[in-house]
């Protein structure tokens, strides 16, 4: 197998090259790939962490679950819930879901744990469950005081693609524990509630690059 080295974006590779793409190394799958590099990225990621919310505490009250609307273009797990916490004020016991929303089914669970008072709150998911490419998700957290983090029009202008994420929209709900089922419209359209999930792609999922070597220093 030919070595190219670091994988570049003015490269034209072809079956059988390897590239290294951060710390692991790609053989191409097929001939004449375009400009993307090796979707992993990272390895694993999320959508907008560790990137604050531009109102870090909202004087919103009540118990809302609170949702970001999203896909994936290749298979994977979400293997973490994260929301954005401002200030204490925004306590009682925060709870993660992620949801498929054709059939409204609830695909996992997690309350948080161990929360810090403020700042991004990150919380392992016990089984992560396996994500399809092309199926559209919702990951909601229970705020049982409000008082979220938000960033005003994040989405005025559409959908913002990551990686291999693409979210389109927020939601909220105002019965915690059934799926968010209403969009911020008015002029709350656009809205971006401070809601993220850690992705993990298979292995399986990466269209044009295949894994060779993980952890290398090269």
């Amino acid at each position: 197998m030919p070595w190219l080295g670091v994988w570049s974006d003015a490269t034209t590779y072809s079956a059988g090259q390897l590239v290294r793409h951060n710390n692991m190394l790609y053989v191409a799958k097929r001939t004449n790939l375009d400009v993307t590099p090796p979707v992993s990225l990272a390895g694993a990621y999320s959508f907008r962490a560790p990137t604050q919310p531009t109102t870090s505490v909202n004087n919103e009250e009540g118990d809302l679950e609170l949702a970001i609307q999203f896909s994936v273009d290749v298979p994977g797990t979400i293997s973490e819930f994260k929301f954005w916490k401002g200030s204490t004020a925004n306590g009682g016991t925060h709870v993660g879901r992620l949801w498929r929303v054709s059939d409204t089914t609830k695909l996992a669970e997690q309350n948080f744990a161990g929360e810090t008072s403020s700042g991004w709150q990150a919380q392992a998911i016990s089984s992560p469950p396996a994500v399809a490419a092309g199926v559209t998700y919702l990951v909601s957290v229970r705020h049982p005081q409000a008082r979220y983090g938000n960033t005003a029009g994040l989405f005025a202008l559409g959908p913002i693609t990551v990686g291999a994420i693409t979210a389109t929209n927020c939601r909220f709900g105002t019965t915690p524990g059934n799926m968010p089922d209403q969009t911020p419209g008015g002029g709350f359209a656009g809205l971006y509630y401070g809601i993220d999930f850690t992705f993990v792609p298979d292995d399986d999922g990466l269209d044009d690059w295949d894994i060779v070597l993980r952890g290398i220093a090269i």
